[in-house]
């Protein structure tokens, strides 16, 4: 009976719809039931046994006796977790691995537009000015990857290719294919004043918040390219304000701490500053590789198999 009753998939999402035809279309025999306000979403919650939820709620999971498994449309689980009061048998799925070569394109596109000077050239496009000057060849500079998971594992391999000299830093400091030296966390400020350039990589955890603080952000060499495609609150954000507005760094900044930017926010207008909203790993077919992913666990549970991308909620990730 239970492998039956596990057919109907639940999703909270205010594209619910969108996502129903992706399971539809992946898998017809699936029934999904659809929620996109809270209240709908508390009143049927009992009856959930496998949630897609791309944003769902850090409170309210008292009534979830039924739920074994939430799947999340993303790799972090910071806007989730902690969750006090999700029942501790439900697993909680993310997409580790999923979008790291978009990710890996993208920090690779930032790090190329910055080394190149694109932003200046753009701003005398603007200005129809002809401006010639020397442009410096990204092959051949220094780059620290903060974190190698999935992501920064992605960066170093196509560092690499563009002739690239990469280390890293890593929780326990084990070799990565692909990058020289990996260090530990204690040694970061050490990885940042050898690094031309960084990209940073790590999950949002207690761990890493404010991870490249003040200290950490001067460890960085006059004229340093900075790469930020992992969450905001990594980064501190005033010191970073710092640097940019003294011309002192130039940055690529695709998460912040608090999301969406605000309109006047400092950012926008930061010299030598590329700000994205977040997308760094959305690429093309992102919602439907979401899909995928989730009836995978699904079947998975069915057949008693254990699931991929579960998060650990102790870590965070």
């Amino acid at each position: 009976m239970l492998p039956s009753v596990r057919r109907v998939i639940h999703v909270f999402s205010p594209q619910a719809a969108r996502f129903a035809d992706l399971v539809a279309a992946q898998d017809p025999t699936r029934e999904v039931v659809c929620w996109t306000e809270r209240g709908a979403f508390d009143a049927g919650l009992g009856s959930a046994r496998v949630l897609l939820a791309p944003y769902p709620p850090r409170e309210g999971w008292e009534g979830a006796r039924r739920l074994e498994l939430i799947q999340l449309c993303g790799v972090g689980a910071d806007h989730f977790l902690p969750s006090p009061d999700l029942p501790a048998h439900v697993e909680i799925a993310g997409m580790r691995g999923a979008m790291a070569p978009d990710a890996a394109e993208h920090a690779m596109t930032m790090l190329l537009a910055l080394r190149r000077g694109l932003p200046g050239f753009l701003d005398d496009q603007r200005a129809r000015v002809w401006r010639q000057r020397s442009v410096p060849r990204l092959a051949g500079a220094r780059l620290a990857i903060v974190g190698l998971g999935a992501i920064g594992r992605a960066v170093a391999s196509r560092a690499a290719a563009f002739g690239l000299e990469v280390r890293g830093v890593r929780r326990g400091g084990a070799p990565v294919a692909g990058v020289a030296q990996v260090l530990t966390p204690d040694r970061l400020e050490e990885l940042l004043r050898w690094c031309d350039a960084v990209v940073i990589c790590a999950p949002r955890t207690p761990e890493t918040l404010g991870l490249i603080d003040a200290a950490a952000l001067a460890a960085l060499r006059d004229d340093a390219l900075l790469v930020n495609v992992s969450r905001g609150g990594l980064v501190d954000e005033a010191a970073l304000l710092e640097r940019l507005r003294a011309g002192t760094l130039r940055a690529a900044l695709d998460v912040f701490e608090d999301e969406p930017l605000s309109a006047d926010s400092s950012f926008w207008d930061a010299p030598y500053t590329i700000v994205t909203p977040h997308v760094a790993g959305y690429g093309e077919g992102y919602l439907d590789r979401a899909v995928e992913l989730l009836l995978a666990n699904v079947a998975r549970l069915e057949r008693g198999e254990p699931r991929e991308g579960l998060v650990d909620r102790a870590r965070g990730y």
